[in-house]
């Protein structure tokens, strides 16, 4: 189970402040300890292009035409039934 978020406010003008800005522009890695970490910004509203989305769903739309449904879900049961691990890698 995923942690709870907690957001921490930063001052502005601080190191800290100045290293979310630049993450603001793509991310970045840290490490401490041998342990590495990525900062990135969250899907910010100015990164939101609706142009490319609308194309985007106007490039699916239709792609599942002529696809039997119930084929698809007998696929799916007989899978689940099945299972999809080999021996061994449980």
């Amino acid at each position: 189970m995923a942690a709870e978020s907690r957001i921490i406010n930063v001052a502005p003008g601080t190191d800290l402040a100045r290293l979310l800005e630049r993450a603001a522009a793509g991310p970045l890695f840290l490490e401490k300890d041998g342990a590495r970490f990525r900062l990135e910004a969250e899907g910010s509203v100015d990164r939101y292009d609706p142009q490319a989305a609308l194309a985007g769903i106007n490039k699916a739309a239709g792609s599942w035409y002529g696809v039997d449904g119930e084929r698809v879900k007998e696929y799916i049961y007989q899978g689940r039934e099945e299972g999809t691990r080999t021996q061994g890698a449980q």
